[in-house]
This record gives structure tokens, sequence and C-alpha cells, in this order.
């Protein structure tokens, strides 16, 4: 949803828009991260389970990836304050449309792990 907002507060130059993709984007951030790390400690359940150990390396893989990704746009979006520049704002929001697809990848994937191997 930042991402998005983001994209569209750059679009139509609202600051209301970047003010908001600017807290969404580091309340997100700080949610991703929460949610890796209780990841981390529900791998050591999966794994008792009998679930693939590759499945959940995949989906581990594709989650530390998300979040490191969010971790630097954060980190960017921080640096360059609450309005997006017109130069700097395209790779922002490149870097942010691909923490999304690697975010999306890694939901898939955790679905995957707990619905078609019952890892819950």
């Amino acid at each position: 949803m930042a991402t998005l907002i983001d994209l569209l507060g750059w679009w139509r130059r609202s600051e209301r828009l970047a003010w908001c993709g600017y807290w969404l984007t580091l309340l997100g951030t700080v949610g991703g991260v929460c949610t890796f790390v209780c990841g981390i400690l529900a791998e050591l359940f999966a794994a008792r389970s009998g679930v693939p150990q590759h499945m959940i390396e995949v989906h581990e893989w594709l989650a530390t990836f998300a979040v490191w990704t969010f971790i630097a746009v954060a980190v960017a979006r921080i640096l360059m304050g609450v309005t997006l520049h017109r130069r700097s704002a395209p790779i922002y929001l490149l870097a942010a449309i691909a923490g999304c697809a690697l975010l999306v990848m890694a939901a898939h994937r955790g679905g995957q792990v707990t619905y078609a191997y019952g890892a819950n």
C-alpha cells in the first residue's frame, strides 16, 4: 500500500500522499522485520512437522531479500525526507516495486509451505 500511495503521490505531486507514503513505508518495514523474526521462529516448528527443507529455504530466502529491500527503501525514504524528489523518486519507486514483487513471491511460497505441506 505504501508503494502504491508513493507512486500516486509522486505522479500527482501531492504532499499529503507523500506524507502518508512516508509513514506507511516506515511502519510497514517495522512490521516486515517483526514478521521476518516470527518466521525464523516458526521455521523450527515447520522443520519438525515434516515439511521439505527446500520449500522452507526458498520461502526464507525470498522473505530475506524482501525485508532487506524494504529496509533499504525505508532508509532511502528517511534520507530523502517526506517529499519525493523528482530525480531520485524513480529509483526509489523501482526499488519499492521490486520489494513488493519479492514480498508477493515470499507470501506465495509461505502459503504453499503452510497449506500444501501442513506447516501450521
